[in-house]
């Protein structure tokens, strides 16, 4: 009983104590409305994550590349210090850097991945990058898994505006199927350089830029280093400049001026059609293939002639695909010159005076322009390795003949092309030539071919869009060229038969057309066999041939049809009457041996 009397006393007087405490430290303290709320926190709760979640990486030996990775503070204490490294499997051939930092909750930071293999064998090499955080000292890791093959390559990726120029700073995406690889940067010079990745292997590689049209195109990985040039279209704006102008003429003068039509926008435009709204203005050239950003072309226009004075106005319009612009040209044409005052009478005297008529006023010249019709594909698909016929129709709707009419093919990528004839010197008003383009391609990609015809009075140009692929040669294709050929030829034996009836000779050039013929046939031979490549060689040289053929008619032409000369006419004669004499003397021989009989 006494134990639980000291233990109840004892009880009481602790509870006691501890009240007059806590009494005296509410008495120190003092009242703040914007007390901060404290929470102990572990410190095992900071956590930091890596981006990507894991690296699979293919290089070659002997190459370096370097691999951003981001770190990011998922959680945690502030501040949260993070210490990364590589562990030993991977020590030896890698490193990173910055190798410490301090992070925020949410914040991140990029560090470089550094791998040279050039003490490395082919082979598979597995590792991780370390992520250590000092305050709860727990190590994250980022899986590594390294392939060292001869088999592995990477893209060059230049991309450039439609005038061909860099475009920096533009974002480059590359997948492989659905699975997102790599994104980065052009430089300065619109290129970027990949990773390696697996040859013989299709990924997709998608362009982005502000102010550009994004794009997206597949390629196929085929050598260590493959080069992949992307363009990007823009917005184009056609503005002629000057955009006015102010002519004064006389009554039946002519004057030329010359406008400039620019290119301001960051795109090509295409087929432009140049037209006027009055008789009086005419330009030079009509039509433009295209303009590229940037880039401008001289529109010659002639004013005039006119037969009353007064004012005029006029508009030369350029209408492009996606843009327009115009030109106002003004005119004041003066009044002709007043006449003389009548001098003052002389006086009489007898003397007769001739009267002198004025020579008649000069013609207006008279201005005419040369402009051609081109029927031709805009966009073609090639294959690698293999040549295709391109035929293009230039058909003569100008004013004036043509000579030397030719078309001149170029081109940014690699390709071979040779043109079939070379020229034709007279394009008649009216007239159609046939032209043969023959285009191989050693690369896939896409690009233009730029067509520019030329004659001794215009010079104007035309486009044409390819994509160059890997694929077998398409049967259809050679039987689509022979049928091609065989219709120019038909074209030329009628060309043939009008200039026979006209006296020109053209037997040897019908023999001609008959062999090339015959060439055409084995190519449909070889094609019914299935023998591909050996159709392909007969069309090739049916393709020559009936260029000779088309120069041959050319010159057959530039002779003049035949004419039967009377310089041997005489000696014919005389070789007549030495036969008549001959027969007649035998005839005389002949009948005296028969009376002696």
């Amino acid at each position: 009983m006494e134990r639980v009397w000291y233990a109840t006393v004892l009880f009481l007087c602790t509870l006691i104590l501890s009240s007059f405490q806590g009494l005296s430290y509410a008495q120190n303290a003092t009242v703040s409305t914007e007390a901060p709320v404290v929470a102990n926190v572990n410190f095992s709760y900071s956590d930091i994550s890596f981006s990507p979640a894991a690296l699979n990486i293919y290089m070659q030996p002997d190459k370096t590349d370097d691999f951003t990775i981001t770190v990011k503070a998922e959680k945690g204490n502030l501040p949260i210090n993070v210490r990364v490294g590589v562990d030993d499997n991977l020590s030896s051939f890698s490193y990173v850097t910055p190798i410490s930092f301090s992070l925020d909750v949410l914040q991140a930071e990029n560090i470089t991945f550094h791998i040279d293999t050039t003490d490395l064998e082919v082979g598979n090499y597995t590792g991780n990058i370390l992520g250590l955080v000092l305050e709860t000292n727990k190590t994250f890791y980022l899986p590594v898994n390294l392939t060292v093959s001869k088999g592995v390559g990477r893209f060059l990726i230049q991309v450039v505006d439609e005038a061909y120029r860099p475009l920096p700073n533009a974002t480059v995406s590359i997948y492989k199927g659905l699975e997102f690889l790599e994104a980065g940067l052009t430089d300065e010079d619109g290129y970027y350089m990949s990773h390696f990745y697996p040859l013989d292997t299709y990924y997709a590689i998608a362009v982005w830029k502000s102010g550009y049209n994004p794009k997206a195109t597949g390629k196929r990985l085929v050598n260590n280093t493959t080069f992949v040039q992307i363009v990007l279209s823009g917005s184009p704006i056609l503005v002629f400049s000057p955009n006015y102008v102010f002519l004064t003429l006389k009554i039946n003068e002519t004057k030329t001026t010359v406008l400039r039509l620019e290119n301001w926008g960051n795109g090509k435009e295409k087929w432009i059609d140049i037209t006027t709204n009055q008789k009086w203005l005419k330009v030079q050239p009509t039509y433009l293939e295209y303009l590229e950003p940037g880039g401008f072309r001289e529109i010659t226009v002639t004013v005039g002639p006119f037969s009353k004075e007064g004012t005029y106005i006029g508009e030369v319009k350029a209408y492009g695909f996606r843009s327009s612009a115009k030109a106002t040209i003004q005119v004041y044409v003066s009044p002709p010159p007043a006449p003389a005052p009548a001098p003052a009478p002389a006086p009489p005297v007898n003397i007769t005076v001739p009267v002198v008529t004025p020579p008649p006023p000069p013609t207006p010249p008279i201005t005419k322009f040369p402009a051609v019709d081109v029927d031709y594909p805009r966009v073609i698909d090639l294959i690698r390795g293999v040549s295709k016929l391109i035929f293009i129709r230039i058909k003569n709707v100008g004013e004036v003949d043509l000579h030397n009419l030719s078309i001149k093919p170029s081109s940014e990528a690699n390709l071979l092309m040779e043109v079939y004839p070379k020229k034709y010197l007279l394009t008649k008003i009216g007239d159609t030539k046939i032209f043969i383009l023959k285009v191989l391609s050693e690369e896939e990609g896409r690009g233009n071919i730029t067509l520019k015809i030329v004659s001794a009075e215009l010079e104007t140009y035309r486009e044409i869009n390819f994509e160059t692929k890997i694929s077998a040669v398409d049967p259809e294709v050679l039987r689509s060229e022979i049928e091609s050929l065989r219709q120019i030829l038909g074209v030329l034996e009628e060309e043939l038969t009008s200039l026979g009836r006209e006296g020109y000779s053209v037997t040897g050039a019908f023999s001609f057309l008959s062999a090339i013929d015959e060439k055409l046939a084995n190519a449909e031979l070889s094609l019914k066999m299935k023998r591909l490549f050996e159709a392909k060689g007969w069309i090739d040289e049916a393709t020559k041939d009936t260029s000779d053929l088309i120069s041959l008619i050319d010159r057959i032409r530039g002779m003049g049809p035949v004419r039967v000369g009377w310089g041997f006419l005489p000696v014919l004669l005389a070789l007549l009457v030495i036969l008549i004499f001959l027969i007649v003397f035998l005839l005389i021989v002949w009948r005296r041996r028969r009376r002696k009989e």
